[in-house]
């Protein structure tokens, strides 16, 4: 709705981002602002949010929600090769997305969306490797960080900075092979 100034008296409104936009991070603090006579928007007391004023306009720039997925050996060294398919709501309508981990890990830039679900199935390990034995399925908030929710038995777990996802694979063991002979009786 419209704020408007009454002559010679100055107050102090408050404006809270409810919803952030698919993709983006919630401006997590409320934003304090002021309007003149004139309708100039003045941004009262500016703790680092995201919001600025804009002549008669307040402008969010919500950060994008950035989420990481690094796919490694069971020594923690990053392993290229590994196809994985990720489910769920995605921010440009799409519920689904195939990749092959790299060198480095896989960015998904503006593309989840907070509070939403969504299951990392591997599809197909790299050659000399176990896939995982079950899907990863995870959430993240509304300021980027990931929990996840099934850890497909202790082989996924988060980045130092909570907004990534570290999936190790084991190295496939060899396989033991024994050779049967059968005997037939003399007769």
């Amino acid at each position: 709705g419209a704020v408007s100034a009454q002559a010679g008296k100055q107050y102090i409104y408050t404006v809270q981002e409810v919803q952030e936009p698919g993709g983006y991070q919630i401006e997590p603090e409320p934003v304090k602002f002021m309007v003149d006579d004139q309708g100039t928007v003045y941004i009262v007391a500016d703790d680092g949010s995201a919001a600025k004023a804009e002549g008669s306009t307040i402008k969010f720039s919500d950060p994008a929600i950035v989420t990481t997925i690094l796919k490694t050996d069971a020594n923690g060294n990053a392993l290229a090769g590994a196809t994985f398919t990720l489910a769920g709501t995605f921010a440009d309508g799409t519920t689904s997305k195939t990749f092959t981990s790299g060198t480095s890990a896989t960015v998904f830039d503006a593309q989840l969306v907070s509070k939403t679900s969504y299951t990392l199935t591997e599809t197909s390990a790299p050659s000399g490797y176990n896939a995982l034995s079950s899907p990863v399925t995870f959430t993240v908030d509304s300021l980027g960080k990931v929990t996840i929710t099934n850890d497909a038995g202790g082989a996924a777990k988060l980045t130092s900075d909570g907004a990534g996802i570290i999936v190790a694979d084991t190295a496939a063991s060899a396989s033991s092979t024994s050779t049967a002979s059968a005997s037939t009786p003399n007769t």
